[in-house]
């Protein structure tokens, strides 16, 4: 990844000294508009991006994360990767603004989607820069090492996955690797048609802009509601802890059915937030007090001890019990072999 950035700093520091750059950098950093927060769209397409250009629930972490130490700080490497890739886009955000002031595009005019804006405004820039010709190349370029990086990590998700299964243990990697590479070629020929480029269009958006989305909400809520949950109930009850996530759950699908139906999102905003609040404060009430405080800022009284419990306690688990087995030599709670 050290020559895509390398490339990215030239790009930057050329779309800099375009004529009108500085016209793009005050849309990019010198111009607010919350009104626009109140848009469904631009979370949506906010979400799509992080998830797609991080990586967030398409398998490529878990796959890596298998090869680690078994007590190898995953907080402090997903802290670098996220702080890596928000500042590689930041920089990158510059550099398309500063080609959008040289063009002189205007909120509202175009709809800049990724594909339009990666292979259609962006390129119809680069024609107009003296040496059009190098900085195309060494556009391209880069969207080309990117796209290897990513084609090498979605592999890699799907031969670790393989190669985890009985046949996978009796069979070359290579050979695995080697067929789903294959397989991955044919099925990618389809977007290589006249249709390919609406095809691709509707993959992105249904897959990276709904499915995606599906499969991490349900993977948070498996982390946070389902993971050790027998320790909750054992320390503040089952009836909270079926409260709180009545409140937790059904404030976000209630929320967004809300907004979505009355096309006003406060209102879903409204209804989302308040459910989770009300249903909190009943689960903080109804749970008994346990046996076992939360730590710190959380274990200050009865009933912040209880929230902990209910909210926070599957998320901490590890970080929690390896504290009070540093603390005391103990397993927190008889907790199995961490």
């Amino acid at each position: 990844m050290g020559l895509p950035v390398v490339v990215l700093i030239i790009l930057l520091g050329r779309a800099a000294s375009l004529p009108n750059s500085i016209d793009g950098v005050r849309l990019y950093v010198g111009t607010w508009n919350g009104q626009q927060l109140a848009s469904s769209t631009i979370w949506q397409d906010a979400m799509g991006q992080v998830f797609f250009s991080i990586g967030i629930g398409m398998g490529y972490f878990t796959s890596y994360s298998s090869y680690n130490t078994k007590h190898s700080n995953a907080v402090q490497d997903a802290l670098i990767i996220c702080c890596c890739n928000s500042l590689y886009e930041i920089t990158a955000g510059f550099v398309v603004f500063s080609v959008i002031g040289f063009i002189g595009l205007q909120p509202g005019e175009q709809r800049l989607s990724t594909f339009t804006l990666g292979f259609l405004t962006y390129p119809e820039a680069i024609t107009e820069m003296p040496g059009a010709n190098v900085w195309a190349v060494a556009f391209f370029f880069t969207l080309q090492m990117l796209g290897f990086s990513s084609g090498f990590a979605l592999i890699e998700s799907l031969v670790t996955m393989i190669m985890d299964t009985r046949i996978g243990r009796k069979t070359s990697r290579s050979i695995v690797a080697t067929i789903v590479v294959l397989v991955s070629f044919l099925l990618s020929l389809m977007y290589c048609t006249q249709f390919g480029f609406y095809l691709l269009d509707a993959v992105d958006t249904w897959m990276n802009y709904l499915s995606l989305f599906f499969v991490v909400w349900f993977e948070c809520v498996v982390i946070g509601v389902v993971y050790r949950y027998k320790d909750v109930v054992n320390q503040a009850g089952l009836p909270a802890l079926i409260v709180y996530n009545v409140g937790y759950i059904g404030g976000q699908i209630f929320g967004i059915a809300c907004g979505h139906g009355t096309n006003i999102p406060a209102a879903g905003a409204g209804l989302g937030f308040g459910l989770y609040f009300i249903c909190a404060a009943v689960a903080v009430f109804l749970a008994r007090t346990p046996d076992v405080p939360a730590p710190g800022f959380w274990g200050r009284n009865s009933f912040l001890s209880r929230f902990w419990w209910l909210a926070f306690y599957s998320v901490s688990f590890c970080q929690y019990s390896h504290l009070i087995f540093r603390l005391t030599g103990q397993r927190a709670i008889n907790s199995p072999r961490i």
